[in-house]
């Protein structure tokens, strides 16, 4: 799932990032949902966060997560919106994921980054 929204990220490179929406994160066991489940649902997150489209969007029921993963998506979302400068300004680095090379993000303000 990841590598198909990063791969629509650099298809749609000439769009400004905060005019994308990657859909958010799915966290779901439901078929609208893919069954998509919750493995590994914070790199998701960082990731969607750092994709720079300053949208914080998780799918889930409240029973999905535990009141300690809520915990967690709620300091990723407070971060996100305590951190603006870096978000906004995300770019590429590394690899191509149309290429299966390893790849990422840089998120930074020019005093703090973020890399996921």
């Amino acid at each position: 799932m990841t590598v198909g929204l990063d791969q629509a990220q650099w298809y749609a490179a000439d769009v400004p990032r905060l005019g994308k929406d990657s859909l958010g994160v799915w966290l779901s066991g439901w078929e609208w949902n893919s069954s998509i489940g919750k493995e590994r649902w914070q790199e998701g997150f960082v990731m969607d966060m750092c994709r720079g489209s300053m949208l914080a969007q998780p799918w889930s029921d409240a029973s999905w997560l535990s009141p300690d993963e809520r915990k967690q998506m709620a300091e990723f979302i407070a971060l996100l919106k305590g951190q603006p400068g870096c978000f906004r300004n995300s770019r590429f680095v590394l690899g191509n994921p149309w290429k299966g090379e390893p790849y990422g993000y840089v998120c930074s303000n020019g005093k703090r980054a973020f890399s996921p």
